[in-house]
This record gives C-alpha cells, structure tokens and sequence, in this order.
C-alpha cells in the first residue's frame, strides 16, 4: 500500500473518531494504538480552555502523515480495533466513510476496495 492511499483513508477514520468520540476518548483510543501522546500533551480539554477536537485532529493528522507505509496501515488498523471495540455501531461509520474513499476495514484488516474487486484480479481475467 502507499502512503498517500493510506493518508486518504486516514480522513475516514478521522471523521468517525471525531462524530462517535469525546475529545478525551479520540487521545485514548489514538494513544492504545500508538499516536505519541506527548506531542499532544499540550492539548488538554477544560471548562473556557481553548483545545477543540479539530485542533486535536490536526494534530493527530501530522503525526499520522509523517508514517511510513507499514507503521502508518498498522496505526489505522489498531485505531478501527480499537474503535470498534468501544463501540461496535462505529463498524457501519467506517464503512460508510472509507468505501468512498476507496478503503475497506473487514475482519481486522483494511483494504484497498480495488483489492476486493473480482474483475482486478488476474485470474478473473481471461
């Protein structure tokens, strides 16, 4: 897979983390599957303070974006594990998020929707 496939499928996980989570449980969830926490230390959540979830998401975004392929799949893949875990109602969000952007998450793994496409595969094709 490569960088910029995964980068994209990142905006769907984004979206459902953001929708389906509170600004607490997205460092949680992002924290169990890897996201260095302490370059979001800064970012704490109180009464009249000025931390959003979109400056948590931006910042979640440089660290995902700055992954090379292999650590960035397996952080998207512990991110869904650990969603879903929370929440399995979050499966559906997923899936209505990546499939536009070209990406199915199934049985713990996440895939590019043309690997899962029958006529993409060459023994389909005669």
């Amino acid at each position: 897979m490569n960088t910029q496939g995964l980068s994209i499928a990142w905006n769907g996980f984004r979206v459902v983390l953001r929708q389906n989570f509170s600004f607490n449980d997205i460092k949680e969830i992002t924290g169990l599957a890897g996201i260095d926490l302490t370059k979001l230390s800064h970012l704490v959540q109180r009464a009249g303070g000025v931390a959003t979830k979109g400056k948590l998401m931006d910042a979640l975004d440089e660290q995902i974006w700055a992954l090379g392929d292999q650590d960035k799949e397996r952080m998207l893949v512990r991110i869904a594990e650990v969603m879903v875990q929370r929440s399995s109602a979050v499966t559906d969000s997923l899936t209505e998020y990546l499939e536009p952007l070209g990406w199915s998450y199934a049985n713990g793994r996440l895939f590019p929707i043309e690997v899962l496409d029958p006529w993409n595969w060459k023994s389909c094709r005669r």
